[in-house]
């Protein structure tokens, strides 16, 4: 599916990483990818106040050309075939006491990647989750 869609799109393209925490904060980063390159990344971290379900974004910000790379928070800048060699490399193998995730619920591309380790209660998933891909 991924190399179908990458060839449909001109390998061009933005996805959606999203996390979440138990405390009720979210962060979402949109990568941009322009003919395989990364051109453009904006990130926003964001919980809601309980009792009245206000949005409260604490942090929001993007970056293009030369800026670039220039925030600490995010996803990383990585295009589709990037995410894919460190979910093959990094990601997928198998661990001793831990539990491994792979979905493909982005049209067949993935959309969740990553592994817990046994005996974690809180914020253990590590990897990737892709909200969503779409051509430009």
């Amino acid at each position: 599916a991924w190399t179908d869609f990458k060839q449909a799109a001109n390998d061009s393209y933005r996805y959606t990483v999203t996390t979440s925490s138990w405390t009720g904060t979210r962060t979402t980063t949109v990568i941009t990818i322009d003919k395989g390159k990364v051109v453009k990344r904006s990130y926003v971290a964001s919980s809601t106040i309980s009792s009245s379900y206000e949005l409260i974004i604490h942090e929001q910000w993007e970056e293009a050309g030369a800026t670039l790379n220039t925030h600490s928070n995010g996803s990383a800048l990585l295009n589709l075939d990037q995410v894919y060699q460190k979910a093959k490399t990094e990601w997928l193998p198998k661990r001793a006491k831990a539990t491994s995730y792979f979905e493909t619920k982005n049209e067949g591309m993935i959309s969740s990647c990553g592994y817990v380790e046994d005996n974690c209660a809180d914020d253990c998933f590590v990897g990737i989750t892709i909200a969503n891909v779409e051509k430009l």
